[in-house]
C-alpha cells in the first residue's frame, strides 16, 4: 500500500500525486490503512487537493478518523458552478415569549431571554426550487470552543453544507465541513480492543453490486463507483452506501448534469477477496 500513487487533477486544473505513505507521514500519522484509502478515494473522486489544504484527515485518540473539506474549497466550488445562485442563512430561536422564530443571520440574544434552537439554510440553483435545510443545535454543538463562543455562526455553517449537498448532490457528494464533524471528533476515546472484522454480509454485497450496475448504466465509471461504494459501506454500513448511491443517481438523472465520475488510479479500496 505504501507505494501506490494516486493521480488526479484538482478543481483548479493542477495535477496531483499522492501516496498512502504521504498521508500517514504528512497529514495523519495515526490513521488506519482503511481510513487513508477512504481519504484518497474522496480526494480523487471530488478533485480535492490535500497539498493545498482542500481536505484534511483528522483523528483523535482511538476515535475513527474524520475527512473534512475546507471552507475555502467548499466556497470555491459553489462560486465556480454556473448554476449556483447563492445561499440564505439563518437561525431558529425561541424568543422571550416562547415563540419559535426563523430569522436571517446568526444572532440570538440570551440577555433578552432568547434560546438558540438550530440553524437553517436555503440554497438556490438555477432552474430548480430552492433546497431548504434545518438542523438542530443539540445534534452538532460540543459546547466548547467556537460552539460556546459563537453557536449561531457555527450552526448556520452546518445548515449551509446540508443545503449545498441537497441542491448539488454530485458536486458536494461526501464532503463535510469541520463544523459538522466537531461533535464526532470530540467524543472520548474508548479503550482499543483487538477484534476480528466479520466477513461482509452476502446480501449487502449483492445490493452493492446492483447499485454499481445501475449507476454504471447511468454513465458512472464501474470500477471507480465500485471502490467508492465499497469504502462507504465499510466505513458506515449498507444504509450509508444506499444514501450515497441515491445522491449519485439523482445527480445523473438531472438533464443538465453532464459530467461523469472520473476514473482514478487508486484501486486499493476493494480487497482481493471481495467481488461484486
Amino acid at each position: 500500500m505504501a507505494y501506490e500513487i494516486v493521480k488526479f487533477t484538482d478543481d483548479s486544473g493542477q495535477s496531483v500525486q499522492i501516496t498512502p505513505s504521504d498521508v500517514r507521514g504528512t497529514f495523519c500519522p495515526s490513521a488506519t490503512d482503511k481510513e487513508i484509502q477512504m481519504f484518497l478515494a474522496l480526494c480523487a473522486n471530488q478533485h480535492l487537493n490535500p497539498w493545498t489544504k482542500d481536505a484534511y484527515l483528522v483523528k483523535y485518540g482511538g476515535n475513527p478518523a474524520s475527512i473534512i473539506t475546507s471552507r475555502a474549497a467548499i466556497q470555491k466550488r459553489a462560486d465556480s458552478n454556473p448554476d449556483f445562485e447563492g445561499v440564505e442563512l439563518g437561525v431558529v430561536v425561541a424568543n422571550a415569549q416562547g415563540a419559535v422564530e426563523h430569522r436571517p443571520g446568526e444572532a440570538c440574544y440570551k440577555v433578552l431571554g432568547e434560546q438558540l434552537l438550530g440553524g437553517w439554510a436555503r440554497a438556490y440553483r438555477k432552474g430548480r426550487k430552492p433546497y431548504y435545510s434545518e438542523v438542530p443545535l443539540a445534534e452538532y454543538s460540543t459546547g466548547k470552543s467556537n460552539w460556546q463562543k459563537m453557536p449561531g455562526t457555527m450552526i448556520t455553517k452546518v445548515a449551509e453544507m446540508h443545503a449545498l449537498r441537497g441542491a448539488f448532490p454530485q458536486e458536494f457528494q461526501g464532503m463535510y465541513s469541520s463544523e459538522e464533524m466537531d461533535q464526532a471528533q470530540q467524543q472520548p476515546s474508548q479503550p482499543v480492543r483487538a477484534t476480528v472484522e466479520p466477513a461482509p454480509d452476502a446480501e449487502d454485497i449483492a445490493q452493492l453490486k446492483a447499485m454499481t450496475e445501475e449507476l454504471a448504466a447511468l454513465g458512472y465509471d464501474v470500477d471507480a463507483t465500485k471502490r467508492y461504494l465499497w469504502g462507504v459501506y465499510k466505513a458506515s454500513g449498507i444504509d450509508a452506501a444506499k444514501a450515497e448511491a441515491d445522491g449519485m443517481r439523482e445527480a445523473a438523472q438531472q438533464p443538465e448534469e453532464g459530467e461523469q465520475q472520473q476514473e482514478t488510479e487508486q484501486d486499493a479500496l476493494l480487497p482481493d477477496d471481495v467481488e461484486f
